[in-house]
């Protein structure tokens, strides 16, 4: 006979006599790895099922030891590593200003999950702490692309962050001063200081130009497929100039 069958047969034979029946003790019924106890001394009918802890074999905290190892071999051996390679100013398309734009890369051979990147400002005048700029929900990139951003395996993700605007609020722009772009080193490069000075030259045809850059850090926080969690911090800088 087939097993549930059997197995139905007998818990209705037992409710059955369980409820016709009139004990004057209590009753143990032995089976398996448990016991039931049948108790009508004082009152209705009960079955008490005590607790049944279960340890794990020896044999099966072995194997999730040796499983712990491996993943963190697995994790040692693939390390995620993203970073910021670039910083420039764009022109997004539902945009009206140009936008500071970062590009991650991740030059490592597992992509990066759930990617977020804030600014951080030098400490100005008695501040002890640093300001912090996080990255909006704007600029065609929503709070469900921000909340799940990604970088693939040998990948690379531009991010637009902040406009000119927010980071004229954010950082002090030097009074005076024209904004001629961005980079990762602290010197002005002289590509953009020439092309400055061509577009402000004196009337006798002179062009002598000041120039000087105002610095920031890019943290950049990611999660590992092995649920690791990590962050990196680069410098970054604007780069202003005058003519005088």
């Amino acid at each position: 006979m087939n097993r549930s069958i059997v197995a139905l047969c007998t818990a209705g034979i037992l409710s059955l006599f369980i409820s016709s029946t009139v004990f004057s003790q209590t009753i143990q019924i032995s089976g398996g790895s448990g016991n039931v106890a049948i108790d009508h001394q004082n009152g209705p009918t009960s079955i008490v099922i005590p607790h049944i802890s279960v340890e794990p074999s020896p044999a099966t905290q072995s194997v999730a030891n040796s499983l712990s190892k491996i993943v963190r071999f697995l994790e040692a051996s693939n390390p995620t590593k993203i970073q910021l390679s670039n910083i420039r100013l764009l022109n997004w398309a539902v945009e009206d200003e140009k936008i500071l734009t970062l590009d991650l890369e991740n030059s490592s051979n597992m992509p990066g999950y759930k990617v977020k990147t804030i600014l951080v400002a030098p400490l100005n005048g008695r501040e002890t702490q640093s300001r912090t700029f996080f990255m909006k929900p704007a600029r065609g990139f929503t709070k469900q692309t921000l909340d799940t951003l990604a970088v693939e395996a040998h990948g690379t993700q531009s991010v637009p962050i902040a406009a000119v605007s927010e980071l004229k609020r954010f950082l002090s722009f030097p009074d005076g001063y024209d904004l001629i772009g961005v980079g990762l080193t602290a010197n002005v490069p002289d590509a953009l200081i020439g092309e400055y000075a061509n577009q402000h030259r004196r009337v006798d045809g002179g062009a002598t130009t000041d120039a000087r850059t105002v610095g920031f850090i890019v943290q950049t926080t990611y999660q590992t497929a092995f649920d690791g969690k990590i962050t990196a911090s680069r410098g970054a800088f604007l780069y202003f100039a005058k003519p005088i």
